[in-house]
């Protein structure tokens, strides 16, 4: 089976923590639940990252642009086979408008 690095972008993270504080206003036990959760998602990434569908919003990009959903949210990447590499462009509640011009809106 092959390996996959995963590599978050910075604006991830910060999206992460936005998440997180917000699910903590209510629950702090939820939060850090669905913080280990989320990470667990991600990691989940290094091996057969193909398994998740093409986003919503495929036409509008010339990359293969997919999404693995953890609960409400959808976490959007790319995959490069000649690196085996994953790169995660954004972490999207899903409730969100749809993700256009590399996530900017």
């Amino acid at each position: 089976m092959k390996f996959y690095r995963v590599y978050t972008i910075p604006a991830v993270h910060l999206s992460i923590l936005d998440s997180y504080e917000y699910i903590a206003e209510e629950s702090p036990q939820a939060a850090l639940d669905w913080l280990s959760g989320i990470k667990e998602a991600i990691k989940s990434l290094e091996h057969l990252p193909q398994r998740c569908g093409f986003i919503r919003e495929q036409d509008a990009f010339q990359n293969e642009i997919r999404e693995l959903r953890f609960q409400s949210f959808r976490i959007i990447f790319q995959i490069s086979e000649s690196d085996s590499l994953v790169e995660v462009l954004a972490l999207r509640h899903a409730a969100q408008d749809s993700w256009k011009d590399g996530g900017k809106n």
